[in-house]
């Protein structure tokens, strides 16, 4: 297996390797006189115009279900919003989120009934006209998966997706909730060419959700470029989004390695509100995870997600060791932009996992009693 790491993208013809190599550099601090700053601040019954007003911040979002804003300015407004008397994270100088650097190999792509696309790999078919074959996920812990995830939804927070893949196009909630915060609007379609550092990242976690819990609906919200590289305030402010749009479930499939007070913030809200948050460890093979993985565990409701290899032994490249939940990350066969591909890499764990998540919530468990047996390293088998 090769190491998902410091690669970069070369071709995406049948039978070559793409590797996902996108924001390999560490985010760093811009001390700019002008840098962007983010916050995440307390509403206190303010509208948006208000509190920027009050601040002369730009409100990214406002959150009506957790009370709080995400707020974006420059270090000028900030003073003044410090001064407003809300509470939440301080200001912070805005910084790049990412996706784990992860491995995508491409394959045989076939056609079948005369147009429907599917991904064979050594005779075993991923998908034939609107046909597809769903991950069987079993736990070594006590909790029940033996449902599809109906009632479910998870906020999939990534590069976008392929909204009219056939795989996942039936699975995403109604349009009317979907939010891209890269391009400002409401279509988070994953745009990235093939030669992009992003191509396909969000649509392969769309689909190991979709394949391990069949039944749970998906809603798409972009926050990554065609390179895989986002604001750090855009998370934040999708997380609350997700919980106000009713997302059960948030899967954060990106992470940074400086810690982000506002995306924290944003969590900690998230499980206040009784929602499950699943971030990856990441894949450098460093000793500390990524944020905001290195912080679940402080509140009950957020996991981290690292990888486990095909024989079970936990996956070299993952960051900080083992994550609070262990899920497949080799070769798992995922959804790209018009096809599927073999992926690997703490993203797609942490899909796995997200969806295993919504099929133990839609089996009657609560969040918390998910959250306490997928704690402790639970793992899976994939049949």
């Amino acid at each position: 297996m090769t190491h998902p790491r410091n690669r970069r993208v070369a071709s995406v013809l049948l039978g070559l390797t793409l590797m996902l190599g996108a924001c390999s550099q560490p985010a760093t601090q811009v001390q700019t006189p002008n840098a962007t700053q983010v916050a995440v601040v307390e509403t206190q019954g303010r509208t948006a115009s208000q509190i920027e007003a009050q601040t002369g911040m730009h409100v990214v979002t406002l959150s009506a279900r957790t009370g709080l804003a995400v707020l974006r300015g420059t270090p000028a407004h900030t003073l003044r919003a410090l001064n407003t008397g809300s509470e939440g994270a301080a200001p912070q100088t805005e910084t790049t989120v990412h996706v784990p650097e992860a491995h995508m190999s491409g394959g045989h792509i076939a056609w079948i009934d005369g147009g429907h696309i599917a991904w064979i790999d050594g005779g075993h078919i991923a998908w034939i006209d609107g046909q597809k074959d769903d991950l069987q996920v079993q736990l070594d812990t006590t909790t029940t998966t033996n449902t599809t995830g109906a009632g479910i939804t998870v906020a999939v927070i990534d590069t976008g997706v392929d909204l009219n893949h056939p795989m996942l196009k039936e699975a995403y909630t109604p349009a009317t909730q979907w939010v891209d915060l890269v391009d400002g609007d409401a279509t988070p379609s994953d745009t990235a060419a093939a030669a992009d550092g992003g191509f396909g990242h969000g649509t392969a976690v769309a689909s190991l959700v979709r394949r391990a819990a069949p039944g749970a609906r998906i809603l798409p919200m972009r926050v990554l470029d065609h390179n895989g590289t986002g604001q750090t305030g855009d998370v934040a402010a999708a997380i609350l989004m997700a919980v106000d749009r009713g997302a059960n479930v948030i899967n954060l499939s990106l992470g940074t390695d400086e810690d982000v007070p506002a995306i924290n913030a944003a969590v900690d809200a998230a499980q206040a509100a009784g929602v499950l948050v699943l971030s990856a460890v990441g894949n450098a093979g460093l000793s500390v995870a990524d944020a905001p993985a290195r912080n679940a565990g402080l509140g009950a409701l957020h996991l981290s997600v690292s990888s486990l290899m095909r024989d079970g032994t936990s996956a070299p490249w993952n960051n900080g060791g083992r994550g609070e939940v262990q899920a497949p990350g080799e070769q798992l066969i995922a959804a790209v932009p018009g096809g599927y591909a073999h992926w690997s890499g703490s993203s797609m764990s942490t899909a796995v996992a997200s969806g295993a998540v919504a099929r133990a919530l839609a089996g009657g468990l609560t969040p918390a009693q998910v959250a306490t047996e997928f704690t402790g390293q639970a793992t899976f088998n994939l049949h």
